[in-house]
This record gives C-alpha cells, structure tokens and sequence, in this order.
C-alpha cells in the first residue's frame, strides 16, 4: 500500500466478483456497523541503524564516512540528512544523505583525541539513530572517537645555482596525497649544524640564499619543521640508499663565481707618439663590481698590470711603431672568482705626416747648397730618417735629418738650370713627403725644386816683380 506519511491508515480491502465466485469485503471484527469493513492500520515511522567509519585522521581533512540503513530490511535510507554533534551538544556539521550514504569532513584545527556523536535526523519517514561506538564503556556507546594526527610531509631540494655567494636552492614540501603544503617553516644547516639558510613557505616551495663563505664540497641538511599542522620531514639525498647514515644530506659543490670582464679602447686610430687608455670593469657572477684585483692587459703579446678599483682597470700606453695593435685583458682572480679573459679589441697607430721645405744656401756651381726642413704633422721637426735628392737621371745626394734639418751640397760643374725633386723618405715613423714649389704653375713641376745654377765668382790678384 503506498503510504507516505505515518498515522491512521484506513483501507477497505475488496474481493471482485468474477465468473465463479461472488465479491466479499475484508471485515474488522472489532468495528461496528458500518465501519465493520473498514480495516484501521496505526502507520510508524521506519527504525534506522547509522553507522560510521573513519576514512580520515588527518588534521584540517579528518573524514568520516556515514550510511544509514532501515532496520527492517536493511536497505538504505532513500533521505534524510545527519549531523556531526561535539560531546556538548554542539554541531559541527552536517550533511544530505545521498542514497543513504554521505562523506563528512568535520573541522578541526588541532591533534589529539577528538569525541563526537553522529546522528542521523528523524523526519517524516524515518526515526532518528546514532552511531554506536561497540567498544566503548558503558554510558559512552555513543560517542564516536578520533585520534586526530598532523600531516605526515615530504621534503624535496633542488639546486638552483652553486657558485659562492649565490648559492641557491629551491626547497618543496607536500603533504601525504601530493598536495602543497601551505605553510611552515624550513631551516637549512651544514654538517657542522650551524645555520645557514631558513625561510617560510609560500604555496609549498620556497628559494633559499644559503650563507655559503668557501667554494667547496658541502653536505646540508633540509629539515621542514613541524607545526600545528604538519609533521616534519628532511629533505632526503635519492643518490644514496635508505637507510644510509647520510642520506639527510644534500651535497652541493661549490664553484667560485664566473667573472665577467670588458675592454674598450678611448681611441680606435692614433698617429705615432699619442696616447691610447685601455679599460674596462670586472664584476663578480652576481654582477657586483670587484673591489681589487690585478688585470693582464696585453698588447700584442706584451703584458702590462693593471690594478682594480671599485671594478675598474685601466693603463694608458703610449705608441712608438705604427701597426695595428690587438688587445685583450685577464682578470687573474681570487679566492671566490675565477679567471676570466676578455674579447679581444684593436687600434690602428698610423705614420706621422711630413711637411718637407727646402731653402737654396748657395745657387753657384760647384757649391750648390740647400737647407732641407722636415716637420711633423704638429709643427715640431722630425729627428729622424733620410732625405733624397733627385732628379730625371737618379739619386743625387742623400742626408739624414737631424732636428728637422739636413744641408746638403748638390755636385753641379755647370750654370745650367737644375730641376731636382727633395723628398724625406717613409720610415717607420713618418710617411714620405716632397718639397713643394709654391710658384709653379705647371701640375708636373709642383714638387720639382728649380735652382738658377750661376758662375762662381773668381777672384784675381797681381805682384810686380819688378818695378
């Protein structure tokens, strides 16, 4: 009989007459005309069983599991909801039973023993029941007891970076499923215990700056600490085997830092004699500038120190052959950077430029003359190299100079015109230069020096023998 509520039911029960037999009613002996046929049924509400198990202990996640049943058939419940009491009376939570089973998470922020009552709510179809707890003492059968424990975690490390002075590692801690631990604190100490690194947790991991003095083979241990919540763990070395007495220890070996150094030239081409600074900056491998040190500055093989300051280097040479120079510099290192030599650079030296001039001493035959100047590009005379007079036959004479100056005597027996070239000859310092001749107007003659060679003039004298 569909019956959805509890109460007085009344039914009349009726045989139909069929092709045999005549209809009758169900009849209630205890009735009266005319409720004789009327049969009374007192509808109850169905007895429950709820029952609990545990699924999780684990503090912030203690888990439990509740099905109800109907104790006549041991179905379960289709509806209702249960309630998670503390031992006063209090609720903690609740929840909708689902084809009379639900999975409760019940809040707690502590470990240790925690006692509730499980209750299932009565409502239009079914009593109430709660858990019994069969192993308890008597006047407790209701009370369902948990033995709430801390997170069990895991601690990883990785390392980041090894060089001293940065020294890093990337430290992870989760919990028993997998899951990031949220918070907590890890502290990193060397072997000798001492510490060199902690810090806090943010979504499970954390980068930590270890205080590490001396490029060297390290062991450290990683200890995530425990807490209000979570167990501690340490951080375990997977190369060694379980149960090794060092496997707690990560080793780190310790490089000394990578420099990085730069040259630069003030000038790229420079004339003989001129100045050209070589510097540049040395920095650590974490970028800052190295305080003191030596730097190799070599130029074409030879080697010139240079000392650092505040990271920075620089000599000044000064040029004496022209050519083109290559450059590099060596920083040498310390005790916690390692050696480093740079790109290498160049600069050109050039020749200096001439300026030859010359000036007619003596334009008589036999004895012609001339004073030869040769300057620098600035002016000053050039002390060195060789000036040689030509002409349409060859070389004439030679000289060198001294000063910025050279006399020379051109062998001439004749007064004919003289047409010759001057010219100061390439060296390794200087470049050539002609002696120009500012009054010709013919292109071909501009560097010909043009000298009127005249008789010498002749003396005579006279002595009477006899007067």
């Amino acid at each position: 009989i569909p019956v959805d509520k509890t109460g007085e039911l009344l039914v009349i029960v009726h045989y139909n007459e069929n092709n045999v037999y005549m209809p009758s009613n169900a009849t209630n002996n205890s009735a009266v005309s005319p409720f004789d046929e009327i049969t009374v049924i007192d509808v109850t509400k169905i007895p429950t069983i709820t029952n609990v198990e545990i699924i999780s202990n684990l503090i912030n996640n203690v888990t439990i599991g509740v099905n109800v049943t109907n104790t006549s058939t041991s179905d379960l419940v289709e509806k209702g909801q249960v309630v998670v009491y503390d031992t006063n009376g209090n609720e903690l939570t609740r929840a909708e039973l689902t084809d009379g089973k639900a999975n409760i998470t019940i809040p707690t922020t502590t470990d240790g023993i925690l006692e509730v009552v499980v209750k299932y709510i009565e409502n239009d179809i079914y009593y109430n029941s709660t858990a019994l707890n069969e192993s308890a003492e008597a006047g407790r059968e209701n009370i369902t007891v948990i033995n709430v424990t801390k997170i069990a975690t895991q601690t990883t490390v990785e390392v980041l970076n090894n060089t001293i002075g940065n020294v890093t590692v990337h430290i992870t801690t989760t919990n028993a499923t997998g899951d990031a631990v949220t918070k907590g604190h890890v502290v990193v100490r060397d072997q000798n215990n001492n510490l060199i690194g902690e810090g806090d947790l943010v979504n499970g991991g954390i980068d930590l700056t270890l205080n590490v003095t001396t490029p060297t083979l390290i062991g450290v241990n990683v200890t995530y600490n425990e807490n209000d919540i979570y167990l501690s763990s340490n951080a375990r070395n997977e190369s060694l085997p379980s149960g090794a007495t060092d496997e707690n220890i990560t080793y780190i070996d310790v490089a000394k830092q990578n420099a990085t150094i730069t040259i630069n030239t003030n000038k790229n081409t420079v004339i003989i004699g001129e100045d050209v600074t070589i510097y540049g900056t040395v920095t650590d491998g974490m970028g800052l500038p190295i305080a003191e040190g030596t730097v190799n500055v070599t130029i074409n093989g030879t080697i010139y120190q240079a000392q650092l300051k505040d990271g920075m280097y620089t000599i000044t040479n000064v040029t004496i052959a022209a050519g083109v120079y290559t450059v590099n510099a060596t920083y040498l290192g310390n005790e916690n950077v390692s050696n480093i030599t740079s790109e290498n650079v160049e600069f050109t030296v050039n020749k200096m430029p001439t300026t030859t001039t010359v000036e007619i001493l003596n334009n008589t035959a036999g004895n012609v003359t001339i004073e030869v100047t040769v300057t620098n590009a600035t002016g000053e005379p050039v002390n060195m190299g060789e000036v040689v007079v030509t002409n349409a036959s060859g070389t004439i004479v030679t000289g060198n100079v001294e000063n910025g100056k050279v006399v020379l005597v051109i062998p001439t027996e004749n007064t004919d015109t003289l047409y010759v070239n001057v010219s100061y000859v390439e060296n390794t310092h200087y470049y050539p230069s002609n002696a120009t001749n500012t009054s010709s107007t013919i292109p071909e003659y501009e560097n010909v020096t043009i000298i009127d060679v005249v008789k010498q003039n002749a003396s005579i004298t006279i002595e009477v023998l006899n007067p």
